[in-house]
């Protein structure tokens, strides 16, 4: 079959990343006040183990007016055990617009064998050492050069639907934040643990979940990515930011199952000092301490619990 650079054509009816593909790479379009500069390839790096997918195939993406792209970014390390599960709940969506990043930290176990088994089915892929959680997030936010509309989807979660796309879709044009439930794996919990709305006050709004939230490019291209200086709670910084003038759509649905052994799960330390440091950065002084306040104490007990269960 013989197609025009710019015809938008069928590599495979069967995955959500290969119905709308395209040989002329898409116009990247960078203004001197984005925080956020977008690239079909991350720069040469001393590190890099590997990288591949469509776009190194010459398969590139775009978005269309009845068609928005949606590009979906996954972060992984060492996670073969579970990063299939996510893999194949993002091709197996039902919408056909659908762009895929994977960024690899460097993983030494099965993980690139996993990665490398999806090669038709991966937009875009690199394996190579990073800076920590937020700094490999915003590598996949720089590389999602065309779409419109961004989920960050950890390894190991994965959509609760396959028609999750379609069934938002009509959203997207009077929001630039769409977001839901995130339930943890074999388990009723949610975050947030309750619907939540744009009247609330910022620390509370700030709890929305990241792998529950489909997030417009024009929000980190004014805002920016995430903070490196936080390795757990760059996901709160970056509400705390963005919703001090922004308004999200909250649908009271479970969007996506997360799996309760990142980061955050295990340092606690960690997610109390950055919760601290972030309510004192970005909110009101009285509503920082009070805040902070009931950060220490929820997660302390819960750290006490949680020593017991496992000693017993």
């Amino acid at each position: 079959m013989n197609q025009n650079n710019t015809e938008i054509f069928e590599l495979d009816s069967q995955y959500s990343t290969t119905r709308r593909v395209m040989r002329i790479s898409p116009v990247i379009v960078n203004n001197p006040e984005d925080k956020i500069h977008s690239a079909l390839f991350l720069p040469e790096n001393p590190d890099r183990k590997a990288e591949g997918g469509l776009r190194t195939q010459g398969y590139f993406k775009n978005t269309q007016i009845d068609k928005p792209l949606i590009s979906v970014i996954t972060v992984v390390f060492n996670g073969a055990e579970y990063l299939e599960q996510t893999i194949n709940s993002v091709i197996e969506q039902t919408y056909g617009n659908v762009e895929y990043i994977i960024i690899d930290g460097g993983s030494t176990d099965g993980t690139l064998d996993i990665i490398k088994k999806y090669e038709g089915q991966v937009d875009y892929w690199v394996s190579e050492r990073d800076k920590g959680i937020a700094d490999a997030f915003n590598k996949g936010i720089s590389l999602c050069t065309a779409g419109c509309w961004i989920n960050i989807l950890n390894s190991g979660d994965f959509y609760a639907s396959a028609t999750l796309f379609l069934d938002i879709l009509n959203l997207f044009s009077t929001s630039k934040i769409v977001t839901g439930y995130s339930q943890y794996l074999n388990s009723k919990k949610l975050i947030p643990n309750r619907v939540l709305g744009n009247s609330e006050l910022l620390p509370l709004k700030a709890m929305i979940s990241h792998q529950a939230s489909f997030v417009s490019i024009d929000i980190y291209k004014k805002f920016g990515g995430y903070n490196n200086t936080y390795k757990v709670r760059m996901d709160y910084e970056l509400w705390s930011r963005v919703l001090k003038e922004n308004s999200f759509h909250f649908i009271p649905e479970v969007f996506v199952h997360y799996l309760p052994y990142g980061e955050s799960y295990k340092s606690v330390d960690k997610f109390i000092i950055e919760g601290v440091k972030v309510n004192f950065r970005h909110m009101n002084f009285l509503y920082a301490i009070f805040f902070s306040v009931v950060l220490i104490s929820k997660q302390s007990v819960k750290y006490v619990l949680r020593q017991f269960y496992a000693t017993y």
